[in-house]
């Protein structure tokens, strides 16, 4: 296992209609579903980890705590950073930050995510 205390992985995706919380069914607007930003913190803590772990070792989410403050748009970009925050035995803890990047302001859009790495 290759894995360190402040590996970090950065990602981002355009608010286009197709993550829209009227394409998921989580809302009627067009602006950035919910589920859609669980995806991309998913997506982050994933790739954070890919080729580092030994052979048959995996990650499974065991706690999922955000807010989602800001209603983004179609147009907008939302960046997802996922760091490693901590390795205790087993459990992995990452810590997630998304933003709204926009022409005026980056605004938080939710905060936390931990994983724990299972055999």
């Amino acid at each position: 296992m290759n894995i360190h205390v402040g590996d970090e992985i950065e990602l981002t995706e355009e608010v286009v209609p197709e993550n829209t919380a009227e394409k998921w069914g989580s809302g009627s607007l067009p602006v950035y579903a919910t589920p859609a930003m669980i995806s991309l913190i998913e997506h982050s803590a994933v790739d954070l980890l890919a080729g580092k772990l030994d052979e048959g070792q995996t990650t499974v989410g065991t706690n999922l705590n955000i807010a989602h403050v800001s209603a983004t748009p179609v147009g907008g970009t939302i960046k997802c950073h996922c760091s490693l925050t901590e390795i205790d035995r087993k459990r992995l803890t990452k810590d997630v930050l998304e933003s709204v990047l926009t022409k005026d302001s980056s605004l938080p859009v939710n905060l936390l995510w931990k994983k724990q790495l299972k055999n």
